[in-house]
């Protein structure tokens, strides 16, 4: 079933165009202050992750779920991406005929496919099903943290009612976060310094496609830009993933009757 999903739901591609065309509204290009207003905004926090990147020196541990909270997490991740494929479909049925592919359609396939195989690399000494299990989640995350960031910039520049505008995103950032969910079922995930330096380096990029108003991708330069963060998105969910078998220095717990060697 995950894998099917997945499936249908990289084949989803920038959310607002086609949905709200069919709407009868358009995402509007920022214009200039606000254009620059945004631009700085986003270099300011990029360039503070990668400040705090060079600050963390070891990888920071995140809570994992036990067994049942584990299944409880996938079923609400399956059917909140059904509930936004069903509101995409509706959105979707009066443009054009149907669902149609973005510019960086194939580039989100291609960022997928390797991180699934990465994942899938690193984590072979785990199993088959630990293996494959991981790079599920990743390629399914990968995309997620560029969406996320980019939804909250482009939901104000959206021209359509206010009950097309919620009707859409808040079935797709609840399919946002609980996909990026999926990444506390994996026991080797930690926020490593690596993540934080993707995801700064995203937001910088975010940072001078906002220059260009944030438009959409019809031109080269946004494709560049976007196409280079949706990449980057990838790099920072494959980041997460820690090669260090012993687990993150932050939840290493010594063995029960282990000795110490203090004074």
């Amino acid at each position: 079933m995950a894998a099917t999903v997945l499936a249908r739901l990289l084949s989803i591609r920038i959310p607002c165009a086609a949905p709200l065309a069919a709407s009868g509204g358009q995402w509007r290009p920022y214009s200039f202050p606000n254009s620059l207003e945004l631009s700085v905004i986003l270099l300011i926090v990029g360039v503070g992750l990668l400040f705090l990147g060079t600050r963390l020196k070891k990888a920071i541990g995140v809570p994992h779920r036990g067994e049942q909270l584990k299944v409880v997490v996938v079923v609400i991740w399956a059917l909140s991406i059904e509930a936004l494929l069903l509101v995409y479909r509706g959105r979707t049925v009066r443009f054009d005929g149907g669902i149609q592919n973005g510019p960086i359609f194939p580039i989100t396939i291609a960022s997928a496919a390797c991180t699934f195989a990465y994942l899938a690399y690193i984590s072979r000494h785990d199993g088959f099903l630990a293996a494959v299990g991981n790079g599920v989640v990743g390629a399914a995350a990968g995309p997620m943290a560029f969406e996320f960031a980019f939804d909250w910039i482009v939901i104000p520049q959206v021209d359509a009612p206010p009950r097309y505008i919620v009707a859409f995103f808040v079935p797709l950032l609840i399919g946002v976060m609980t996909t990026l969910s999926l990444l506390l079922l994996c026991k080797c995930v930690s926020v490593t310094r690596y993540a934080v330096y993707s995801l700064g380096a995203m937001l910088i990029v975010f940072a001078a496609w906002a220059l260009a108003g944030f438009s959409y991708q019809s031109k080269p330069a946004p494709f560049v830009l976007n196409a280079i963060a949706k990449v980057l998105s990838f790099v920072t969910v494959a980041a997460l993933f820690s090669l260090n078998r012993k687990g993150p220095a932050i939840l290493d717990r010594k063995a029960p009757g282990a000795a110490t060697n203090q004074p």
